[in-house]
This record gives structure tokens, sequence and C-alpha cells, in this order.
């Protein structure tokens, strides 16, 4: 964040930013400023998700599947995020997410989806469908139905609900 935010403010000068959970390392609580908010635990995310016009996922490592992207996906909050954090995740660069693997390229990408208006609709009605069609309840069910089938076990063995 040291690196790609003050990128961030030469292109978007209005722009803050909002460090939201539990467990911020010091170097994070460090940066605390009128323009980094570091909000702690947060009982109901859903006013920062309402209210905020973007949401990055900066990481670089990891593994699995990353709740804070399928979290903003669901409020049909456009992402920027590093190839790391979009990893294994079936979302691709300029459908439903924006990559950026470098400072600079994280914190262009971040002030041209916060500029851009056709990019952000883009982003965010590709991101809702993404949620619905890999990940809605629906699609998971249909995908380890058809992971059991295909190692023999029927649906009358187990019943899904």
């Amino acid at each position: 964040m040291q690196d790609v935010f003050p990128l961030i403010k030469q292109q978007v000068n209005d722009i803050k930013i909002f460090v939201i959970g539990s467990k911020a390392p010091e170097e994070i609580l460090n940066l605390s400023s009128e323009d980094v908010i570091i909000t702690g635990h947060v009982p109901d995310i859903s006013e920062y998700f309402n209210n905020c016009k973007l949401s990055v996922a900066p990481l670089r490592y990891g593994a699995g599947i990353k709740g804070k992207i399928l979290t903003s996906f669901s409020y049909g909050l456009p992402v920027v995020a590093t190839s790391i954090a979009a990893e294994g995740m079936g979302i691709q660069d300029d459908y439903d997410v924006l990559i950026g693997d470098t400072a600079e390229s994280f914190a262009q990408q971040v002030a041209n989806l916060y500029l851009d208006n056709q990019l952000w609709g883009k982003i965010s009605q590709n991101s809702l469908e993404t949620i619905s069609s890999q990940y809605s309840m629906e699609a998971v069910t249909y995908k380890f139905e058809k992971l059991l089938t295909s190692i023999g076990v029927s649906k009358t063995k187990v019943k899904l609900e």
C-alpha cells in the first residue's frame, strides 16, 4: 500500500481507502491518515460495500478461494486484484476483474476503474454474472453433483439440500 496509494493519489486526488478487518499489521496501522481509514473489525460490512466505488485485493501470495473478491462481486463492487489474488477463481482480467501485478499497473487499474464509469459498469455487471453463474448455490450444487457422479456416487445415494 505504501508503494501503490501515492501513485493512485496522483491520478485520483479525492480517493480514500478503507482498510476493513481485524488484525491489520503494524505497518498498515501506521499508514492511518485522512485518506487511509483503518476501521478494525466491522460487524456488518454491507455499509462499506454499498458506499464504496471499488475493492482491492493486492495479495502477493495465497491459495484457494478468496472470500473478499467473491463478497465484492456479490455486491456488484468491481475489484482490482493481483494475478495471485485472482488465481484459481475462474475470473478474467478486463472482464469481471482488473489485474495489476506491479505497483504502477495496480495503481493505474484502480485509477481507470475509479474514473471510467463505462468500465466500472462493465466490470460490475460481469462480476455479478460471475458470482451467479459460478458461485451461487445452484451452480455449486450442480458442480458438486457432477463431481459425485464422476466418482460413481448417484444422486439417489446422497441427498443435497
